[in-house]
């Protein structure tokens, strides 16, 4: 779970609290990545937000013990991967 803390910084005030989970982010981080393409948002955020959502799918998928993410596919070989996960 995450906790987001949003504070207020003219009044140095907390104004709200946010709990949600790591799929949860992980979906949210998608869904504006897609709305952001639509509206021709800028290319860099997009890349990054729909990465981190990945990251957050892909460790989780793993510590289930499953296999089949198209980047764990053998199909694509070891020497072709890249980033964190490869």
């Amino acid at each position: 779970m995450f906790r987001l803390t949003l504070i207020d910084t003219a009044a140095v005030s907390v104004t709200s609290l946010i709990t949600v989970s790591k799929l949860d982010a992980a979906h949210r981080q998608l869904r504006t990545a897609i709305r952001l393409w639509f509206m021709d948002g800028d290319p860099i955020a997009i890349h990054t937000l729909a990465c981190a959502a990945h990251d957050i799918i892909h460790t989780l998928f793993k510590r289930k013990g499953l296999k089949g993410l198209i980047f764990d596919s053998e199909i694509i070989k070891k020497s072709e991967r890249i980033g964190p996960n490869a």
